[in-house]
């Protein structure tokens, strides 16, 4: 039996790097025969995720309906942050696509830890609902989602489980490879991760709002060091120059240039604090038991997974804060960690355990 795997993997984006290399990994363990990723349009999949997967295969559209399971791996496929016409049309061909053939095909469709809502186009949510109604399995990431489908008219049953990355501990992550000018700036601190995804408008953001404040607490907390990173591929020199880094206390930072999943998460693990604008970096920090600070670029996503690890406090919209909430936060909760209940751990190891059932039927 031959499994297709379907995720965002077309680009160098952190969280949806890891997803694919659980799901690849584990769709590979579990014995199918072949194991293999949606591949059209062509540029639905990276270089760099190829190169870090270490996956060179390429099949055709045609072929890819040859095979026997359609797995949707975890992430925020099945919504969108915004609505856009040339957005809708991508998510559509790289996501609903293969599920809805596979679906007319009567072929299974597994849909494992997926976060979705809202979809603001009514006809790419009727495509979404039509599919979702006949999949083999849903899972949802959150109870948020859960209700969203049930409300936009998913009859199908929709098991809530939890974000598949939470399952990566220390035990998971490779030795960090840093180079001897880093490793000797980070060495006998403590060190704060400011993260961010580079845009001219968000360096803008973090350099006004976080940027001070982040200031204002290392004049009041002298053994602390900054790590400036990005959670996708960003030329070092654009971080060099970024407003972000020139607002920073310039003998107390310092760049990390992303370069592979595994390697961010093993430098996350260093940290004692990681102040995040996305998703996933919080998420890592949150499983590894770092001190999580989120002003996240997309709060309403964001908000969902702190409340549901009881955290709630710590998430504030990035847009709408100024420097002493900010400020505020850090002395708040920079020497509270996160403790992930286990639970939640549990349950977003339900997504990958699923594979196995699925292979047991199938094969």
């Amino acid at each position: 039996m031959k499994a297709l795997i379907v995720g965002a993997t077309f680009n160098s984006n952190f969280g949806d790097l890891l997803f694919s290399h659980l799901f690849y990994n584990k769709c590979k363990e579990v014995g199918f025969e072949r194991v293999s990723f949606w591949q059209w349009p062509k540029h639905v999949f990276c270089d760099f995720c190829r190169n870090e997967l270490d996956y060179h295969e390429k099949i055709t559209l045609w072929e890819s309906f040859r095979y026997d399971v359609l797995i949707l791996q975890s992430g925020g496929m099945m919504g969108e942050p915004y609505y856009s016409r040339h957005t809708t049309k991508l998510r559509f061909l790289r996501f609903v696509l293969p599920c809805l053939i596979f679906t007319i095909l009567r072929k299974p469709v597994y849909v494992l830890g997926s976060g979705g809502s809202p979809i603001y186009a009514g006809w790419l949510r009727r495509m979404m609902v039509f599919v979702l109604n006949h999949a083999k399995y849903i899972a949802v990431r959150n109870r948020e989602t859960h209700d969203y489908y049930k409300k936009v008219g998913v009859k199908n049953t929709i098991h809530v489980t939890a974000d598949t990355a939470q399952i990566i501990t220390s035990e998971c992550l490779p030795e960090l490879n840093i180079s001897r000018d880093l490793e000797d700036f980070m060495a006998d601190h403590k060190l704060l991760l400011l993260q961010f995804s580079y845009t001219k408008q968000y360096d803008e953001i973090v350099a006004e709002k976080l940027a001070p404040a982040i200031n204002r607490f290392l004049n009041e907390h002298l053994d602390y060091r900054v790590i400036l990173a990005t959670d996708k591929v960003t030329d070092r020199s654009v971080l060099e120059n970024s407003k972000t880094k020139n607002a920073l206390s310039p003998d107390r930072v310092k760049i990390y240039n992303y370069h592979n999943s595994w390697q961010l998460a093993a430098l996350i693990n260093k940290m004692d604090v990681v102040v995040s604008t996305t998703l996933h970096v919080g998420i890592i920090g949150s499983s590894l038991g770092k001190s999580v600070l989120s002003f996240s670029l997309f709060y309403d996503k964001a908000k969902r997974y702190y409340k549901q690890i009881n955290e709630k406090d710590r998430c504030l919209p990035l847009k709408e804060i100024n420097v002493q909430e900010a400020y505020t936060q850090l002395q708040t909760y920079y020497d509270k960690p996160i403790l992930l209940p286990v639970q939640l751990r549990e349950l977003a190891a339900c997504n990958l355990s699923k594979i196995e059932e699925i292979a047991k039927e199938c094969c």
